[in-house]
């Protein structure tokens, strides 16, 4: 099924009670490309770099030699961690942290991102043209 045909399907069983039956096709297209609207997906990966940005100095700090050393650790095992649900690197980032803590409130924000409809179900940027090729089939 190619995504032509996935867009009609989005359109003509508008799961999401968006309305699509009742826009133009410009609304259409701009109702699918809107990042405003609380759609997110899973981030399963972070760069070092950027997971040592969000872990709190004070937090960090405050570690034994030993929660150092893991934290270290999980920073250079590769240039990017896995911090998937259910990941070793995020288990042991949240022991080493604590759930409620800091830290964890940083991972959890930064591995979600926040998407439009079209990315959410694999269109990508839909254009005005997608749409009315769509409501023609």
């Amino acid at each position: 099924m190619g995504q032509i045909d996935d867009l009609k399907t989005e359109l003509d069983t508008d799961p999401l009670t968006i309305g699509y039956s009742g826009m133009t096709d410009e609304e259409v297209a701009t109702a699918m490309n809107r990042t405003d609207t609380g759609r997110t997906l899973p981030v399963d990966e972070l760069t070092s770099q950027v997971l040592y940005g969000l872990i709190d100095t004070t937090e960090f700090d405050a570690l034994s030699a030993g929660n150092k050393a893991d934290v270290d650790r999980v920073l250079s095992v590769a240039p990017a961690v896995t911090l998937s649900p259910g990941s070793r690197a995020r288990a042991v980032l949240t022991s080493i942290f604590g759930g409620g803590s800091t830290t964890s409130a940083n991972i959890g924000a930064a591995v979600v991102r926040t998407v439009s409809r079209a990315e959410e179900i694999g269109l990508g940027v839909v254009k005005v043209g997608h749409v009315q090729q769509a409501r023609a089939l």
